[in-house]
């Protein structure tokens, strides 16, 4: 009886450590076959605040430090919360 109960407990915990290592195995794997992805297909990451700072130029020519401003609060609350929508009209 106790062998059995020995038994299933140590299956049980092979399947979770084997399904853990499989998943970091495949982690591992996966991880330069993405960057090759991204080189290959030329998959720009994401430039948070870019296309507000740019509009900010192109209403003020002459005002740098208030548009690095307007980009720099955009990406402040980016990485606050997580979140970013570009085609949001906040201002």
């Amino acid at each position: 009886m106790v062998s059995k109960i020995v038994t299933s407990v140590g299956r049980y915990a092979i399947k979770k450590i084997g399904n853990k290592a499989i998943n970091k195995i495949v982690e591992k794997i996966d991880e330069p076959f993405a960057a090759f992805n991204r080189e290959i297909l030329s998959i720009k990451p994401l430039n948070v605040g870019e296309d507000e700072e740019m509009a900010c130029y192109r209403q003020y020519p002459n005002d740098a430090t208030r548009c690095r401003a307007v980009g720099d609060r955009i990406r402040e609350e980016y990485r606050r919360t997580g979140k970013y929508n570009p085609y949001s009209k906040k201002k």
